[in-house]
């Protein structure tokens, strides 16, 4: 905590950003994924600019990154997350693969 006043004192002095001190800017832009708990979430997310989505793991896991690889194409990036539940392990984690990949 004292270190980030430190800076803050010194941007305030400098009459500069922090970000500023610490090199300036990196980027215009960076990445957004939000979580997608149902269909009208997801459309929000998307109309906002998000490009990835994430959901959770669970039994009708593949059936939700169908339904939502069909309404948004291949430019949304999807992410399904296995924290929690029986995908605590890496076993169980990989139990789910075969339910979430693509289709042939």
């Amino acid at each position: 905590g004292i270190e980030m006043a430190l800076w803050d004192l010194k941007g305030k002095l400098l009459n500069t950003p922090v970000w500023n001190l610490l090199g300036g800017k990196m980027r215009d832009r960076i990445r957004l994924y939000g979580h997608a708990f149902d269909m009208e979430r997801a459309d929000e997310l998307v109309e906002r600019g998000f490009t990835g989505l994430k959901i959770f793991g669970g039994q009708d896991c593949q059936e939700r990154v169908e339904t939502l690889r069909t309404t948004f194409g291949p430019d949304i990036d999807l992410m399904v997350d296995v924290g929690g539940g029986p995908w605590q392990t890496q076993g169980g984690s990989n139990s789910i693969l075969p339910s979430i990949r693509p289709s042939p």
